[in-house]
């Protein structure tokens, strides 16, 4: 039985698990949801050669909590600066 290659699964998780670094979050919740997005797609298309659904899903899920989060506190900051 031949290893299926997750890389962009694990990219997708270890991005989404990064977002609680206050520096970082901006930048790895978005790619946490590319490298998801792609990993998942390449599961679909290839599924004897790549692996990781449940990896890529919950780094979707944890880079769109932090996209949305980041995108919401940008509206607030600049469009209804009162609200801080």
């Amino acid at each position: 039985m031949e290893k299926k290659d997750r890389d962009l699964a694990w990219a997708s998780l270890i991005c989404g698990l990064l977002i609680w670094v206050p520096l970082f979050n901006s930048v790895l919740g978005p790619l946490a949801v590319i490298f998801g997005v792609v990993s998942l797609r390449r599961c679909r298309a290839d599924s004897l050669r790549f692996g990781g659904q449940r990896l890529a899903l919950a780094g979707i899920a944890l880079g769109a909590v932090s996209t949305v989060f980041l995108a919401v506190t940008l509206y607030i900051k600049l469009f209804k600066p009162e609200l801080l």
